[in-house]
């Protein structure tokens, strides 16, 4: 009689390998049959890594924190709007500073200080650039992220608006 190279549909399990004897089930899977909740939560992070969700995380992370330091120059420029406003603040915070920290460096933080006032419509403009464009890339990769995660086509036609 000659022999098969065939897989017995029947003792196959369901990646295919043909078995002898079933495996007997394991603590977790023991209880996944006892917990539907638990079940639940194992097969949503077999999805969420299958469907690359710690790259994408990684990737969303990363445009948050690069779409923080334009917004951080923006409050930096408000700031210096309020104190250019203030005159009677911006001497009051000099002498603060210069009472806090003594030395050269108390002056270097007051020219700074200065600077940043003197310099606070350039800021507003570089950070408002920075901060729209940092910001467009930070809403476009979370939009191509989390259409990955649904399973839908993050380019479904449209313009940029409606993406």
């Amino acid at each position: 009689m000659a022999t098969t190279t065939q897989s017995d549909a029947s003792r196959s399990d369901e990646y295919g390998i043909e078995r002898t004897h079933a495996d007997k089930p394991g603590p977790v899977e023991k209880v996944r049959e006892r917990s539907p909740f638990v079940d639940h939560l194992l097969r949503m992070n077999d999805r969420y890594s299958g469907a690359g969700g710690n790259q994408y995380a990684a990737g969303i992370t990363y445009y948050s924190v690069l779409a923080i330091f334009p917004l951080l120059m923006i409050a930096v420029a408000t700031a210096a709007t309020v104190l250019a406003a203030r005159p009677d603040l911006f001497d009051q915070l000099q002498g603060r500073i210069a009472e806090s920290v003594s030395g050269e460096l108390g002056g270097t933080l007051n020219r700074v200080l200065e600077t940043a006032v003197a310099q606070r419509g350039a800021m507003f403009g570089v950070g408002g650039l920075t901060a729209l464009w940092s910001g467009l890339g930070w809403m476009g990769n979370l939009r191509i992220g989390i259409s990955a995660m649904w399973g839908i086509d993050p380019n479904d036609g449209g313009g940029f608006v409606r993406t």
